[in-house]
């Protein structure tokens, strides 16, 4: 106690207003306050600070009306009137400096910023009523000023209202008059006169969209006969370059138009348009042939004579030349070449080619064996899946049938060993081929070859055969094709095939094998689906199921809630997306072996299926041998 006043007493300055506290008597003033004391309205947390506010309040009263307030000694009212010494006053409010007062300090400033907001809020609507009466004070003086000279004509106006209600006086008499006249027959008139005037409206309104109809027709006709009349100058002058031509017949033409629209149908504009399509993609190739023969010629010039000179011929052709003008030179300039020295390199330059066509025709047939028998082998092993998988007393099996354009080729290919593929060369040589048993095939090779367009046609070992999906009841009998079940079929009928066609697929794109020691190999095979089987029952759905398991596949499937229990028993994990609002919730079940066993104990379609083989094992038994 003594240092903290010699403290103060050195740094007073700083320290003006400022009370010390001497804790030494605490003990003394614990409990020395008056009932209904200030000091009983506050909480403090240690004895120094009660004994303290005992001894500062202790002794002034908390009261509410003015006797109570004479009567004490010293007391306080709740709007701050203190009674002390004799003495009434009203003291200021101030804001508590210790104990839990900062956080009704803070109130007390929201207080405030309210009180200051709506003063401000009251100050803008006053303001605005401020303006309007000065507004309207305006409007006053604006008016005052006008009115002035308007007592003379203010009795002017009220004679015309006079003689105005004169006039309609008489106009309501006239009007009473002829009321009390006996008028039906007229009125009889004005109401046919009226209904015919209605009758006439409708007609030249219906005779009017019909104008306007029969113009919209007149205008699409004259377009249509304006795109025909270009169409027959197009037809004209391409029939005229038809016949000019020596090798065009017409009666045939029309012949064979007739024909294929007889065998045809329904598919002739099917078949035009892919003929277009590919003339069209033809006259690209051409017209790519002859900028390549247009570069050919830039390049020959620019290397062998680009030095200025004369040289001719080559003069004549520049970048505006036509392709009949480029055809003649480059024919003179090979004939005129192969005149020169370059006959010597003519023998070499064939037995060049003999030996790189005889490596290509060689490879060209071991890879395109090796692919066939790889697509075999995958085809009947899909068979092999499918065979044990029934889709509602249907099987299902992929089928491969040779393409009748390509078929001669693929009987010269599988016409060959291994051992034959040393000298394939010499067999697609027509030259030494005695016997020439496939002799359109190595016909058609050597035209696709000759061919840039056509090559690829042999590149991809798929353009040999044709692929089909065929449905077979359980007895093995041929039902339909997936090509014919498109046509007929209902949706969960489409549905099937396609989901077979679709793992067959990702299972040959992943190329998923067994091993020897029956563990599928192939990578991730991962195979996604949303909404997947939404028009399929519970049979087919766990029997495609079961297909893409046994290929190998992992399935990732979306479905909604109503396909839990189905799903249940054949996945091996079940993720729970829940969404509320912005929360998304997250559940992960695995399934056990027991778990989907009791999920298929009670499943319909399971049990429709123990069913009918106990009633099919029933009446074997009740069989008696003849």
């Amino acid at each position: 106690m003594k240092e903290a006043i010699t403290l103060y007493r050195r740094k007073g300055r700083h320290l003006k207003g400022c009370r010390i506290v001497n804790t030494t008597k605490s003990h003394e003033w614990l409990n020395r306050s008056k009932p209904n004391s200030l000091a009983e309205f506050v909480d403090c947390q240690t004895d120094d600070a009660k004994a303290y506010m005992n001894r500062a309040l202790g002794a002034v009263i908390a009261v509410e009306t003015e006797a109570e307030l004479i009567r004490q000694e010293r007391a306080l009212t709740y709007d701050c009137m203190l009674q002390t010494e004799g003495t009434t006053t009203a003291i200021r409010e101030e804001t508590p400096m210790l104990g839990s007062g900062g956080g009704r300090r803070q109130h007390q400033l929201q207080q405030q910023g309210r009180q200051v907001d709506e003063m401000m809020a009251e100050f803008s609507v006053l303001n605005k009523d401020h303006e309007d009466l000065d507004n309207l004070k305006e409007n006053l003086v604006r008016m005052t000023t006008g009115l002035t000279g308007v007592g003379e004509r203010v009795f002017d106006l009220a004679n015309q209202r006079d003689m105005l209600h004169s006039e309609i006086d008489g106009y309501r008499q006239g009007i009473t008059d002829l009321r009390n006249q006996d008028d039906s027959g007229v009125q009889q008139r004005i109401s046919d006169l009226v209904n015919e005037q209605k009758q006439a409206q409708d007609q030249q309104k219906k005779l009017m969209d019909k104008l306007q109809t029969t113009r919209t027709s007149l205008i699409k006709d004259n377009a249509s006969l304006e795109l025909l009349d270009k169409e027959l100058v197009e037809h004209a002058a391409a029939r005229a370059k038809c016949e000019e031509d020596a090798n065009f017949d017409a009666q045939s033409a029309q012949e064979k138009r007739d024909y294929m629209d007889e065998s045809c149908s329904g598919d002739l504009d099917r078949i035009i348009f892919e003929s277009a399509k590919k003339a069209q993609s033809e006259l690209g190739l051409i017209e790519k042939k002859k900028n390549s023969v247009r570069d050919g010629v830039a390049q020959y010039k620019a290397r062998y004579h680009g030095s200025g000179l004369s040289h001719q011929e080559l003069d004549k052709v520049t970048p505006d030349s036509t392709h009949e003008q480029l055809e003649r030179f480059v024919n003179d300039t090979i004939q005129s070449l192969r005149d020169s020295e370059l006959a010597e390199y003519t023998e070499k330059a064939e037995r060049a080619r003999l030996e790189a066509e005889t490596s290509f025709r060689s490879d060209f047939v071991a890879h395109l064996k090796d692919q066939i028998d790889k697509i075999k082998e995958l085809i009947r092993e899909l068979n092999a899946h499918l065979k044990n998988r029934p889709f509602h007393k249907e099987r299902y099996g992929f089928e491969m049938t040779p393409n009748p354009e390509l078929k001669d080729i693929l009987e010269l290919v599988e016409a060959y060993t291994k051992m034959d593929q040393a000298n394939v060369g010499s067999l697609f040589d027509l030259q030494h081929d005695e016997d020439k048993p496939h002799q359109d095939a190595l016909a058609k090779i050597h035209e696709v070859l000759k061919d840039e367009g056509e090559s690829s046609l042999l590149q991809d070992y798929r353009n040999f055969y044709n692929f089909e999906l065929v449905i077979k009841d359980l007895d093995g009998n041929r039902k339909t094709t997936l090509s014919q079940r498109i046509k007929t079929g209902s949706g969960g009928e489409h549905q099937v095939p396609f989901y077979v066609a679709i793992a067959a697929a990702m299972g040959a794109t992943y190329r998923l094998r067994d091993s020897a020691d029956g563990v599928t190999m192939g990578g991730f095979s991962l195979s996604v689906f949303d909404e997947a089987f939404n028009k399929l029952d519970a049979e087919n759905t766990q029997t495609s199921l079961g297909f893409m398991s046994d290929l190998g596949l992992q399935t990732l499937i979306a479905a909604p809630d109503d396909k839990y229990s189905l799903m249940a028993t054949t996945m091996d994990t079940v993720i729970n997306v829940c969404r509320d609002g912005r929360v998304v919730d997250i559940d992960v079940e695995f399934p056990t072996p027991k778990g989907k066993e009791l999920l298929n104990s009670d499943n319909p379609y399971r049990l429709a299926a123990k069913n009918a083989a106990e009633s099919e094992t029933e009446e074997v038994g009740e069989l008696e041998p003849a």
